[in-house]
């Protein structure tokens, strides 16, 4: 969680400093064990945090999906319906087209 709020931390500050907009945080969470990075991605946020992959809506304000790969996962990016979530010892693609119901379709040994 420290890596998340650091670099939401230099986000605010960039924001506010060279770009001039005005932020507020509205509410926080806690309880993540090891949140590793997090992706928006049209509505949703994907957020890694040690096994698990959350999809959160922030205009609900609540985590619709949680997705357990078993491992260690390190970083996500999304092209499209598809996640690529990098673990310690597998590549996963998720299909994020409903984050509600995020589906792994494949993993590759690395």
């Amino acid at each position: 969680m420290k890596n998340i709020t650091l670099i939401f931390g230099i986000f605010l500050i960039i924001a506010t400093a060279v770009l001039g907009y005005s932020i507020s945080i509205e509410e926080t969470y806690s309880g993540f064990t090891n949140s590793q990075t997090c992706y928006a991605h049209g509505n949703h946020v994907f957020l890694l945090d040690h096994y698990r992959v959350y999809s959160f809506n922030p205009s609900t304000g609540a985590f619709v999906d949680t997705l357990n790969l078993g491992e260690y996962v390190r970083s996500i990016d999304i092209e499209g319906s598809v996640a690529v979530v990098m673990g310690i010892t597998k590549l996963y693609l998720i299909d994020v087209s409903d984050p509600t119901s995020m589906v792994v379709l494949d993993d590759l040994s690395v």
